[in-house]
């Protein structure tokens, strides 16, 4: 797993390059997900929602009617279960450009302790309409 989240790291600071309008919110994920980089190189386009999930999900919709592109990152079991309804009704039923990386899906985060564990996940998003779900295996 460590490999893909590294993957993605290098890679969205290139897209960051590529494309102005990406903001990236986060709920507290950015050192655990390798993400810091992303926000010093573009501090004004990084923001940090604590454990803030629904509000995160929320101005994510507000920023991508304004022309941005948001990318949400954080854990499966608190980005996805804390913040669904949000994510359904606020993202998905207008098909708004969010992007959304649950990072550590099913038991990949069993160490953490059993808040952190989900199995649901890839099942909900894959239910909402509008909403396409790609799960990486490697980098």
């Amino acid at each position: 797993m460590n490999e893909i989240i590294k993957a993605f790291s290098f890679r969205l600071i290139e897209e960051g390059r590529n494309y102005k309008n990406l903001v990236m919110l986060s709920n507290d994920s950015f050192r655990d997900l390798k993400l810091e980089n992303f926000r010093k190189l573009f501090e004004n386009r990084a923001f940090n929602f604590g454990m803030g999930s629904e509000n995160m999900v929320s101005v994510a919709q507000g920023l991508s009617i304004r022309g941005k592109m948001p990318l949400i990152a954080g854990y499966c079991a608190y980005t996805i279960v804390k913040a669904y309804e949000q994510i359904r009704n606020d993202i998905c039923y207008p098909n708004l450009n969010v992007k959304i990386l649950g990072a550590y899906s099913g038991l990949t985060a069993a160490k953490l302790g059993p808040g952190y564990q989900i199995l649901e996940d890839i099942s909900l998003m894959a239910s909402l309409p509008n909403m396409a779900v790609v799960c990486p295996a490697d980098y």
